[in-house]
């Protein structure tokens, strides 16, 4: 599923990343077994939405 991300009609229709940034910080580290990307990108989108709880 991590591979098909950067693919998938949601990603290409919906999602603002045109340097695929997101892809390389978050989706390129997972392939690794890295979830450094996912908390940071978690720890950044919690600073923008208060109501989502950090852990």
């Amino acid at each position: 599923m991590i591979e098909l991300w950067s693919r998938s009609d949601f990603y290409r229709d919906s999602v603002d990343d045109p340097s695929h940034g997101w892809v390389d910080n978050v989706i390129a580290p997972m392939k690794l077994d890295d979830p450094s990307g996912v908390k940071q990108d978690h720890e950044s989108m919690c600073a923008d939405y208060p109501t989502v709880p950090t852990k």
